[in-house]
């Protein structure tokens, strides 16, 4: 048995070796799994948001970077004022619209389209082509050309369709003088007016995209109804009434969204939705009609769910609250602004449907504004006089040409 058992020197020694080497083997094998494992497990846990959803979630919660958005297009569609007042009007919104986009949504040059727009070096009118020079300290920019027609309009959805990604957000701006003949609404374009159906078929060529329209003159919200439909927000200046004086909304939006992110934040979570953006804009429009001693004519619109009836903006802001109140507090909130939640094409302005059926607000809540970081103003706020340049507009500012000039 002695003689079995007994190994040289060399052959112990080259034993005790083999060993080492396989219990090294198994240890590098193990870890080589542990961290194979750790970093499949970190990959499942990390949450990737695909390109193409909704442009509020490719947003931080608690900082707004336009980095973190879709690529963005604006349109601006200009069809014919009811008068020069309103036509003036036109283009100073459009002219703020336009520089909003570029300076504080960081909306490319070649995002920013206007119909129709003027080639500067022949004076001919293409259906669809960049803006012309930024208008500067808000002031109208007179190269811009209203009284778009039919066929413009319909080349530029159609160009639109073709060069815009499949993931962009488009959001479109209408201002054109509208009347209801009692069966459909007519936005007034040079040469045939454009029927809500011309509309439709313009807005199904974007597909599944997501797109804001926003329809800023009389008459607007007898659209609403026949232009819903899945990811498309419908903002209209007037409900589905007898609406047909010259709207505020179109300045008012410019007003609004010139304010300081701050302000426009309503939920407080540190980003501007489209929902606070629209809130933001009816008490714009409500302030210039008191300020004049006006009665309102004019209730702007909200619809994002589909169903063809437009929300007022009082329940689109309860939402909002709620979003930052105790359940208690909140259902409070969304009870007192019940009475002025307005469903187009319900008896007396007022919706018979029951609360918890009215979904107006939930895509526009979701759908993240790309604002800048606000810029401090250069003036010192303690001595304005001394700092401020004189000719100097604040950012808020509205040129003295937009104030509200009455027409019937």
């Amino acid at each position: 048995m002695a003689r079995i058992l007994y190994r040289s020197p060399a052959a112990r020694a080259l034993s005790l070796a083999s060993i080492i080497v396989l219990i090294l083997g198994i240890a590098t094998s193990n870890w080589s799994g542990i961290a194979r494992a750790q970093d499949t497990e970190s990959k499942s846990t990390t949450k990737e948001v695909a390109p193409g959803n909704v442009s509020g979630a490719l947003a931080s919660k608690s900082t707004q970077s336009a980095d973190s958005f879709s690529p963005m297009w604006v349109v601006t569609i200009a069809g014919l004022g009811g008068d020069e007042p309103q036509s003036r009007r036109f283009k100073d919104a459009i002219s703020g619209i336009q520089k909003v986009a570029r300076e504080r949504w960081g909306v490319a040059d070649d995002h920013l389209r206007h119909v129709p727009a003027t080639t500067p070096a022949t004076g001919s009118t293409d259906s669809t082509s960049k803006t012309g020079s930024t208008p500067s300290e808000g002031k109208r920019d007179e190269s811009l050309k209203l009284g778009a027609s039919r066929e413009e309009v319909a080349a530029a959805f159609t160009q639109l369709a073709e060069q815009a990604g499949t993931n962009d957000s488009i959001w479109i701006f209408v201002l054109a003088h509208g009347n209801y003949d009692g069966r459909q609404a007519f936005l007034h374009f040079a040469g045939p007016d454009p029927a809500a159906t011309h509309w439709r078929d313009w807005l199904d060529k974007l597909g599944e995209r997501e797109v804001v329209v926003v329809f800023g003159g009389s008459a607007s919200g007898w659209l609403i109804r026949p232009l819903a439909g899945a990811r498309r927000v419908i903002l209209t200046a007037t409900a589905a009434d007898d609406e047909f004086n010259a709207t505020e909304f179109p300045l008012a939006f410019v007003e609004a969204a010139n304010l300081p992110t701050s302000q426009l934040d309503e939920d407080q979570d540190g980003r501007v939705s489209l929902a606070e953006l629209f809130v933001a804009t009816n008490a714009a429009v409500e302030r210039r009609f008191a300020d004049d001693e006006r009665i309102p004519t004019e209730h702007a619109q909200l619809e994002d769910d589909g169903d063809g009836k437009g929300t007022e903006a009082p329940a689109i802001r309860a939402q909002l609250t709620a979003r930052r109140q105790p359940k208690s507090t909140a259902e409070e909130s969304a009870d007192a602004a019940r009475a002025d939640n307005t469903k187009d094409g319900d008896a007396k302005g007022v919706s018979s449907a029951p609360a918890n059926e009215r979904r107006d607000g939930k895509l526009a809540i979701e759908l993240i504004v790309p604002y800048r970081p606000d810029t401090p103003p250069a003036a010192d706020a303690t001595s304005p006089a001394d700092n401020a340049s004189p000719d100097a507009t604040p950012p808020e500012a509205v040129p003295e040409s937009t104030a509200s000039e009455s027409s019937t």
